[in-house]
């Protein structure tokens, strides 16, 4: 959830109708009420259920159906997870979800999340941040579980803090709580609606963000009173939707709690075969951790010339840079090589992008021009121009190897003619499997374009 504008936060309080006298409070009595009240040290377990709808994937799916995410229509896609949780007041949280996420906040140091997956072998991504990064800030993780232990460091609290003199109205909920509801609207349409609970010591029971009049996002917290009276979370739900229709579910409940936790709980070991991204420093910091523990530094100039993980794994930083290892632009061509490629110059028709084994349909016509002997250029919509070297040329197997001209991260294409049907694949490795009259079966992305009739 993106952070509102504070500047406009005056002004937009709905204040309710009070259904009997009830004292005003101010801002900063709800605040030093959630000092007051906060957790110093807690460790506990939750179980999840996630009901998820899945975006239209048919094969005949336009682009404007999948970027305007079309929900589908079935049942949902059921998910059980567990968690958990280690907090200690003034040195930091450790979060960890099944095959999801593990992050921990360490508020004098550092944040690092590392993702999960069902396959061990598989690698891991994670990324290195300072604390006050706006993306560690506004995880909603974090403000969820932060609104319970510590809701003084949650956003809601950033913005009351920005208005200490503002008085709330705080309203009762058919005699059983009082409540307050808070609305913030900020300059770019966005409305955040809370409602806070007097019961549990003013903590958020509730949330719902709508941008330009939409609901995108609702959180829902269940807590009852300890038998010290103090505030304790038992449940929670988080929707998220599109269109107004929600898209995803997760209803959680307590599975284990203690308030005990020690400072070894809030380690978090970065695994290996894990690629690492540090922004902790002013110059991105990105590595591979091997099995040893040892660190293989890379840039992204590296990662398109890599035929694979392992081969970064396997070499030194600067091995694969495209300097020592880029391939070269054909210096000479036989002549079946030159009739070849002029053959392929004239018009094409696009008619279908595939990424990750999903696809849209798009008719965009591209014109095919040899500007040099062994330089190949598609011309575009708008006169866009996109220049390769052809690096390797079988006539007898219909196929050229392309890559990219004067790009900032070069790409390798492998083209093939099949028939009236010409493949454009960006090579994920240097094994290609047919059909090539389906489409091939290894790749990142996937183009096929058709001749044009003349």
């Amino acid at each position: 959830m993106k952070a509102l504008n504070t500047m406009s936060l005056a002004g937009f309080f709905a204040l309710g109708l009070a259904k009997g006298i009830f004292a005003q409070i101010s801002a900063t009595n709800v605040l030093e009420t959630w000092k007051a009240g906060a957790i110093p040290e807690i460790s506990y377990h939750f179980e999840s259920t996630v009901y998820r709808w899945d975006m239209a994937a048919r094969d005949d799916a336009t682009r404007e159906e999948i970027f305007s995410f079309a929900l589908s229509d079935g049942p949902p896609v059921v998910m059980t997870t567990k968690g958990f949780v280690f907090w200690i007041s003034g040195v930091g949280m450790r979060a960890k979800f099944d095959h999801v996420s593990e992050f921990n906040l360490l508020l004098n140091g550092v944040a690092t999340n590392v993702s999960q997956d069902d396959n061990p072998s598989r690698t891991k991504t994670v990324s290195i941040r300072k604390p006050e990064d706006p993306i560690v800030t506004s995880d909603a993780k974090s403000e969820l579980f932060l609104s319970w232990f510590e809701p003084a460091s949650t956003k809601i609290a950033t913005l009351l803090s920005a208005n200490p003199d503002l008085d709330i109205t705080f309203v009762d909920s058919e005699g059983q709580d009082q409540l307050a509801i808070l609305k913030l609207e900020a300059v770019n349409g966005s409305i955040l609606t809370a409602r806070l609970s007097r019961k549990f010591g003013w903590r958020v029971v509730s949330e719902k963000l709508e941008q330009n009049g939409e609901l995108t996002m609702q959180k829902n917290l269940e807590y009852e009173l300890g038998t010290d009276g103090a505030a304790k979370l038992v449940g929670w739900e988080m929707i998220s939707f599109q269109n107004s229709k929600p898209w995803r579910r997760e209803k959680s409940a307590m599975t284990e709690m203690s308030f005990a936790c020690r400072a070894s709980d809030l380690e978090l070991e970065i695994p290996a075969n894990s690629v690492v991204s540090d922004y902790t420093d002013e110059k991105l910091d990105r590595y591979l951790v091997r099995d040893d523990g040892s660190k293989r530094r890379f840039s992204m100039e590296e990662v398109f010339n890599a035929a694979n993980m392992q081969q970064l794994m396997d070499t030194e930083e600067g091995d694969l840079l495209p300097s020592r290892n880029s391939p070269k632009t054909l210096a000479t061509l036989t002549p079946e090589q030159a009739k070849f490629l002029k053959s392929l110059e004239g018009q094409w028709i696009r008619n279908k992008v595939l990424v990750d084994r999903k696809g849209f349909n798009e008719k965009v016509t591209l014109k095919a021009v040899i500007i040099k002997k062994a330089t190949f250029e598609f011309v575009g919509l708008n006169d866009l121009k996109r220049q390769f070297k052809c690096t390797r040329i079988s006539v007898k197997d219909q196929e050229v190897d392309l890559a990219t001209i004067d790009a900032e991260q070069p790409l390798r294409y492998l083209m093939k003619l099949d028939g009236q049907t010409m493949w454009l694949v960006a090579k994920a490795n240097d094994k290609y499997e047919a059909p090539w009259a389906t489409e091939p079966i290894n790749y990142d992305q996937c183009i096929s374009l058709d001749r044009k009739a003349q």
